[in-house]
């Protein structure tokens, strides 16, 4: 194989990369909003205190999000070894993992024409980690304020929540 299409067949895997890793992520926080009135339904009846119930949506929602991650990597993963970048699985994933959270690996590296390929990653990474905490505060957003403590230790509703467009 020439440079010349060894150089377009890794970007045009490249390419296929980010385009796949984009629609997992889409299509998990898509999932991920569907299921959440639905999981905060369930947390309600079991858990009565709203600290509790609160930490455990977030939690199931934060462990959720890094599965996402880690699918995300294991598509880097082979994308390494079937590009021949990287030859065992343990070096890809971690070549991956160090790549996509920008860390950066130590002890793996790849060859001058896989570069850019793992540069790539190292640019997606990033976007994909603000996507997921973008999400994940628009959520925090929405839950109420806790309710305020008055002089006497009366409790008094929170005030209504907005959504920015001045309704309550």
């Amino acid at each position: 194989m020439t440079q010349s299409l060894h150089y377009a067949a890794v970007t045009f895997g490249t390419i296929l990369l980010i385009m796949v890793t984009v629609t997992i992520h889409v299509i998990a926080l898509f999932g991920f909003q569907g299921g959440i009135s639905q999981v905060a339904e369930w947390e309600s009846h079991k858990l009565r205190h709203r600290a509790a119930r609160e930490t455990v949506f977030v939690g199931l929602i934060v462990v959720g999000l890094c599965g996402v991650h880690i699918l995300e990597v294991l598509l880097w993963s082979f994308g390494y070894l079937i590009s021949g970048a990287l030859q065992s699985f343990g070096d890809a994933f971690y070549f991956s993992l160090t790549t996509y959270t920008t860390v950066g690996p130590v002890d793996v590296v790849v060859g001058p024409a896989f570069r850019s390929f793992a540069a790539i990653e190292s640019l997606l990474g990033p976007i994909m980690l603000a996507w997921s905490t973008a999400f994940l505060v628009d959520i925090l957003h929405k839950f109420p304020p806790p309710p305020t403590r008055h002089p006497g230790g009366q409790r008094h509703p929170a005030p209504a929540h907005h959504d920015g467009k001045g309704a309550p």
